[in-house]
């Protein structure tokens, strides 16, 4: 069993797929938000949770702009917001829930929006049915393969959502000495040792950082 993580942007550079995604990308107070949960019901309609990291007047007045859904809800919930709506799958979304019944994966939770707009999904199945839902999707949709990993259950956490090269580069920062006090190795000497530019290791760092942080603080 695989797991793939991938993620889903617009072929258009001036578009998103999914207006939660452009409410992220777009709203400065917004620092994440991710896909709880997501379940297509026997009328063709489907329900899903948000879990925004944003104040809650600034969901508000997001959802209240935008007719999002049939019913949503806003509950408080720590450090964040949690959205429920039941909506009427149209467009690109109707195809990926549609992808989600055809195909032998699981469409795995946290989906996490990126800040370029995009959504981070986990997939898990054969190597050869992930590779037959990536291919179902609709020519509007661009999909880019982040890894692919064997399924491992206990390994949920954390780490979950970061790519192999954030881990690696992470774990290395660690054994290193990089967050240590005072700090044994600099930024430079790291990316050195990673073989790539020193802005590129550190933007490898800031992201873990940030993902790993976050999952703690939920």
């Amino acid at each position: 069993m695989r797991l793939a993580t991938v993620v889903l942007r617009s072929c258009s550079p001036d578009d998103y797929l999914f207006e939660p995604a452009r409410f992220v990308a777009e709203t400065r107070e917004v620092v994440s938000g991710t896909v709880e949960h997501v379940n297509t019901l026997s009328d063709g309609t489907a329900v899903i949770l948000i879990w925004f990291r944003a104040p809650e007047e600034a969901v508000r007045s997001y959802v209240s702009e935008m007719d999002v859904g049939i019913v949503t809800d806003i509950s408080p919930a720590p450090d964040g917001v949690v959205v429920y709506i039941h909506f009427e799958p149209t467009g690109v979304s109707d195809v990926l829930l549609g992808l989600m019944r055809q195909h032998e994966v699981v469409f795995d939770v946290p989906m996490t929006f990126t800040d370029d707009g995009g959504l981070r999904t986990p997939l898990i199945g054969r190597e050869d049915a992930i590779q037959a839902a990536v291919d179902g999707l609709p020519d509007e949709v661009n999909a880019s393969l982040e890894s692919m990993t064997e399924y491992n259950p206990a390994a949920r956490g954390p780490l979950a959502t970061l790519t192999e090269r954030q881990i690696e580069t992470l774990r290395l920062a660690v054994d290193r000495g990089y967050y240590a006090s005072p700090r044994e190795v600099s930024a430079d000497e790291l990316a050195d040792e990673l073989g790539c530019s020193r802005g590129t290791a550190s933007e490898h760092l800031r992201k873990a950082e940030r993902y790993v942080l976050s999952e703690l603080f939920r």
